[in-house]
């Protein structure tokens, strides 16, 4: 349940600063898409930090 509200809370930042981000600049909001998959990443690594783990540790590098 804790990995639940983490992905959402997170997800919710991360989506509303990435939206800010490409509409200020004048870029394609479809741009977040290709910022997705660091983000995943940084919030595997961030999650970590609290215990809760979205991806299985055999997908990190």
């Amino acid at each position: 349940m804790k990995s639940i509200a983490f992905v959402l809370i997170y997800g919710l930042v991360v989506g509303c600063i990435g939206f800010t981000i490409t509409t200020l600049f004048g870029l394609s909001p479809y741009l977040i898409g290709v910022l997705t998959i660091p983000a995943v990443a940084l919030a595997n690594r961030v999650g970590a930090g609290f215990g809760v783990r979205i991806l299985p540790a055999r997908m990190e590098r």
